[in-house]
């Protein structure tokens, strides 16, 4: 189970504690403060997106990209 829970640390009780051991069991938990937390999801998201950037560049390269016109494209937006 992959999940991220969002607590202020003052509403860590042993029953929370004992909550998180019942659904991790035996896995590993990590605790971060939510600005490292949000960083971390920054850099997957931006890493992402040069993914697609690198897909798309390798795209055109191979010549499978869409040429047209700026009449073509005026015409587009026209309709």
């Amino acid at each position: 189970m992959n999940g991220a829970l969002a607590v202020q640390a003052n509403e860590i009780s042993n029953d929370f504690i004992q909550r998180v051991k019942n659904t991790y069991k035996t896995q590993r938990v990590v605790v971060l403060a939510e600005k490292e937390y949000q960083e971390i999801v920054k850099a997957r998201r931006n890493a992402e997106y040069l993914s697609k950037l690198d897909k798309a560049r390798a795209e055109l390269a191979e010549g499978k990209g869409i040429v047209l016109s700026m009449e073509q494209l005026e015409s587009m937006a026209d309709e």
